[in-house]
């Protein structure tokens, strides 16, 4: 099966981002054979169990098909203080390298630096030069992989130490991607996001003097590598879209006309819910998620099963041609329930403006359904969900309806 979606990992403790990181673990260690699974934990499962203590945060990207199966994953770092991204690894299930599931998440990676505002991505890439690297075959893995970045404008920085050896003789280009609005970084900015990526990322592999000889040797303007595998006009330039993962799903209870009651003032008013989402629908933010329907059950998990039964049999009764209120509220005696209709409906109500007809109850149940609708999106995967709702459920207590509100959405 393809690729369905590109999310960012965001909730480290929801049940299915954790089966989609321990997925994304093995296929990192299946493509990185010289990592742990140490280094793999700390990478992945736990990033969200302690605080960041360091001067970045990762960002966690996963591709899935529709059965939530994982296909790659990207790791970045974003550095906060110097504003930038630096791509820690990309990796896709073994036999789908060729089905553009890496292009997929490096595209989606750009997104996310673009919307930080950030300088650009940055990564470390062995090199493509006879001279930096003899061994014909690694130096063909090497062109393969500098050639798929420059597709996206990305290349190696020039005329500086970073691609002298290092400590275990090591020899990496330093490759930019500025997203489309840089190809040269003045040497302020250059000598601060070096430094950073050498002493978080390399610290174990580069000596004080290597740093020391990399940022004297960042001078006046640094530049890209001229194009070397294809034009320039062929490039992908980064988006400013916002991607499907960040937006925010929206459950919108459609059937809440129906509770329409225009008496003693009517406090709570349809035109609330059609005014929120005109403005709503100007942004380019929100996605419309389909309504599901969800058991009973769960009305019982917050409410008393008798008052569930009260309030669906008296919207029941009542019918949809008249509408009831409470006037008289009796003594609340729970192993004496009033009789009379009347006194019922004062019994679980706590105001007297709170009308009850067959609509009533149909539209809150309604209501319910879209708010475990916005909770299950959240619980699939999705960074936020919005229900917006007719009528409200915040004034509904356990027992007792009221201030326009019958079940506690």
């Amino acid at each position: 099966m393809g690729l369905h979606s590109i999310r960012r990992i965001h909730d480290h403790k929801n049940q299915v981002n954790v089966t989609a990181l321990q997925q994304g673990k093995v296929i990192l260690l299946s493509q990185f054979p010289y990592m742990n699974e140490q280094e793999a934990d700390e990478l992945l499962l736990s990033i969200g169990d302690t605080p960041q203590v360091k001067d970045f945060h990762y960002l966690v990207l996963v591709a899935e098909d529709r059965n939530k199966q994982v296909l790659g994953v990207a790791i970045a770092s974003y550095f906060h203080d110097h504003n930038f991204v630096f791509l820690d690894y990309i990796a896709t299930r073994q036999h789908r390298i060729s089905g553009g599931i890496g292009g997929a998440l490096y595209q989606r990676l750009r997104e996310e630096a673009t919307s930080l505002s950030s300088v650009g991505i940055f990564f470390d890439c062995l090199p493509d030069e006879q001279e930096l690297c003899p061994h014909e075959e690694e130096r063909k893995q090497n062109r393969v992989r500098l050639k798929f970045y420059e597709r996206f404008g990305a290349r190696p920085l020039v005329g500086t130490a970073y691609e002298k050896p290092r400590n275990d003789q090591s020899v990496f280009h330093l490759v930019f991607d500025g997203l489309g609005l840089r190809d040269k970084l003045n040497s302020n900015v250059c000598k601060g996001i070096f430094q950073s990526i050498l002493e978080s990322k390399a610290n174990k592999k580069c000596s004080q003097q290597y740093l020391d000889e990399v940022l004297s040797s960042v001078k006046g303007q640094v530049l890209l590598r001229p194009f070397r595998y294809q034009s320039q006009e062929g490039t992908h330039t980064a988006t400013h879209t916002i991607p499907n993962d960040k937006k925010i799903s929206l459950v919108i209870n459609e059937g809440h006309l129906i509770h329409h009651v225009k008496e003693r003032g009517y406090l709570e008013s349809p035109v609330r819910v059609i005014s929120i989402l005109k403005e709503l629908r100007k942004t380019a933010i929100f996605e419309t998620t389909p309504v599901k329907h969800f058991s009973d059950q769960h009305l019982a998990h917050v409410h008393d099963k008798t008052y569930l039964k009260f309030l669906k049999n008296i919207c029941e009764s009542i019918g949809t041609t008249s509408t009831r209120y409470g006037d008289v509220f009796p003594i609340r005696n729970p192993a004496r329930l009033p009789k009379d209709i009347e006194l019922q409906i004062g019994y679980y109500c706590i105001d007297t403006s709170t009308p009850l007809n067959g609509n009533a109850y149909i539209a809150a149940r309604a209501a319910v359904d879209c708010a475990l609708t916005a909770a299950d999106e959240l619980l699939r995967g999705k960074q936020m969900a919005y229900a917006l709702v007719r009528p409200p459920g915040h004034h509904a207590e356990r027992k007792y309806f009221g201030g326009f509100c019958y079940l506690n959405s």
